[in-house]
């Protein structure tokens, strides 16, 4: 990995300290290319030209692909969606729920881990066990021990959007295996920075998007569905894209793969776009760019521990870090901290709600040298 070829391809940071991929990537210069030139070609020939149209299934179709080949999975596995959250409430929808089923979940989830349940809850009856985290932490011994005969579905994050932690979803996966319990990943912050293979994962579903660690536009996102699930997950908000045909109104052939997730019209400007980041990050190197976000795990908290009063949050153990590091300073409140850090410095940062403290995300372009910029201003700012 070409450190600063990868930072010259990302014009903002020219201008700006990003530390918050974890919540939207920044843009690289190829992305913006990509959906220019779709959009130039619409503009040139008009949006349902042939021509037009024939190029919009394409860019969708070399994105499924392009995604596939990302996460280790086959195109017909993946559907194109429009986040994460998207993806989670397809599952949600889809699966044949009965009143005595039970989810397991856990109080690291996103609220969008979390809703999808509680509203199958709310319409068939099922329970939904919350696990609590010991130090932004479970062990699969932790999602064991809460396993019952009615438990049917497992759903946790590949690393905890709060706490940072890589959750261990491969064990887990091999004790959902050995119970015939499916398992649903919520990969919001692991897509972009952990290698990923989803056969070698052994997960029933994968959901990601595009715009945070991959870089791409917002409104991108896949969901892998394992192929000998596609036949169970219902297609619960069926359309024109999700089927291969029909008789006019008799009988209907779906797609054989998870393209009949798919309801309707795409925005392809953006799939062109998210095409060309997962690209361009493979020009640098998937597993390059994780080892150095890995190092700037343990950089940074060497740097934040000097700032007075600051505690970093999430587990000790280095083999659980990621590339999300929060922490609170004494007597700094992390909302209005994060304000200042834009406002009066340019560093893009955000806050989080439970716990609450300040978050920033550590994306292979950062450099040592904006961590220890970002800890002097802090210090200032909060002593």
């Amino acid at each position: 990995m070409n450190l600063a070829s990868l930072r010259n391809q990302i014009p903002c940071l020219q201008r700006v300290t990003y530390l918050n991929s974890g919540s939207f990537g920044p843009t690289p210069q190829p992305v913006v290319d990509a959906q220019q030139a779709v959009l130039l070609e619409q503009l040139r020939m008009g949006g349902s030209a042939p021509p037009v149209s024939q190029m919009l299934g394409e860019i969708n179709e070399a994105c499924r692909e392009t995604v596939a080949q990302a996460v280790g999975a086959e195109p017909e596995e993946i559907a194109l969606t429009q986040s994460t959250s998207d993806g989670i409430g397809i599952v949600a929808a889809g699966i044949d729920w009965r009143p005595e089923d039970e989810v397991i979940t856990s109080n690291l989830e996103h609220v969008s881990g979390v809703l999808p349940w509680r509203q199958a809850a709310f319409r068939y009856g099922i329970k939904v066990v919350n696990l609590e985290d010991k130090q932004g932490y479970l062990t699969v011994e932790d999602f064991a021990a809460a396993i019952t005969p009615r438990t049917r579905l497992i759903c946790l994050s590949h690393i905890a959007w709060n706490s940072g932690a890589v959750l261990p979803v491969p064990e887990v996966c091999a004790l959902a295996a050995k119970r015939g319990i499916m398992v649903l990943v919520d990969g919001a912050q692991s897509a972009g920075q952990i290698p990923l293979n989803m056969h070698e994962l052994g997960c029933h579903f994968y959901s990601l998007p595009g715009h945070k660690w991959m870089m791409g536009p917002v409104g991108t996102g896949a969901l892998y569905v394992r192929r000998d699930m596609i036949p169970q997950l219902y297609a619960s908000r069926a359309g024109w894209a999700s089927i291969s045909g029909d008789d006019q109104g008799g009988a209907i052939s779906f797609h054989t793969g998870a393209r009949r997730y798919e309801a309707g019209t795409i925005h392809s400007p953006a799939y062109a776009g998210w095409r060309a980041a997962i690209q361009f990050v493979a020009t640098q190197g998937a597993d390059e760019m994780y080892a150095r976000i890995k190092q700037l795990a343990r950089e940074a908290r060497a740097i934040f521990r000097k700032v007075p009063g600051c505690e970093i949050l999430g587990p000790d153990d280095s083999a659980l870090w990621s590339g999300l590091l929060p922490m609170r300073i004494s007597g700094c409140d992390p909302k209005t901290l994060v304000e200042r850090l834009w406002k009066e410095h340019n560093i893009i940062t955000r806050w989080i709600p439970k716990p609450y403290a300040l978050r920033i995300s550590l994306h292979a372009f950062v450099t040592v040298e904006e961590l220890k910029r970002t800890a002097e201003v802090i210090s200032r700012i909060c002593c």
